[in-house]
């Protein structure tokens, strides 16, 4: 049975906005003008998958030019709720996290400050001041080790998120937990 029900595929698409974009006439949000005083943001971001922030030092950061602050999760975390996405399905486990990492990093690519300065340049300069200090940790990498619940889990969980059909406990992947992905 084909995936495609409604006959689209190998058809041509009338698309409105082709014309407009082919004639250079597309507008875009870099397009747009700067308001005046208009601060930028830019992210340290962790290269660890799993680590303790041991420290941050932002100092040579906060020194630079053009730069207003540097906040990291814990500045954050004072100002600002953890984010949350209220999901209104059946089987939906609602879970929180912090806007920034505070203490630990669960995942490579996390942020663990912003720098906030009067241009992006000075923001994407500033990132490269901001020291941060890691003991790495043990990540997990198999979906096997990942939901079994006798391994070590994160000292500040993000809770997993789960939909199920109603009824019916969370499935997991693969369904066959014998079954290891190639």
């Amino acid at each position: 049975m084909s995936g495609d029900q409604n006959g689209a595929v190998g058809q041509s698409v009338l698309r409105r906005e082709d014309e407009y974009l082919l004639r250079g006439q597309g507008r875009f949000v870099d397009d747009l003008p700067t308001p005046l005083n208009t601060l930028h943001l830019a992210f340290v971001l962790s290269p660890y998958a799993h680590a303790r922030i041991t420290s941050i030092d932002t100092s040579e950061a906060m020194a630079l030019d053009g730069v207003v602050d540097v906040l990291t999760g814990a500045d954050l975390a004072a100002m600002v709720k953890p984010i949350a996405a209220q999901i209104e399905l059946p089987g939906y486990s609602f879970n929180t996290r912090d806007v920034i990492a505070v203490d630990e990093v669960r995942f490579a690519g996390e942020a663990v400050a912003v720098v906030v300065a009067e241009s992006q340049y000075l923001a994407e300069d500033g990132i490269e001041l901001v020291e941060v200090d890691y003991e790495p940790l043990a990540a997990v990498t198999d979906i096997h080790e990942a939901t079994d619940p006798a391994a070590r889990r994160s000292t500040r969980p993000c809770r997993a998120t789960s939909i199920s059909r109603a009824g019916s406990p969370p499935t997991m992947w693969p369904p066959d937990s014998t079954r290891r992905p190639t």
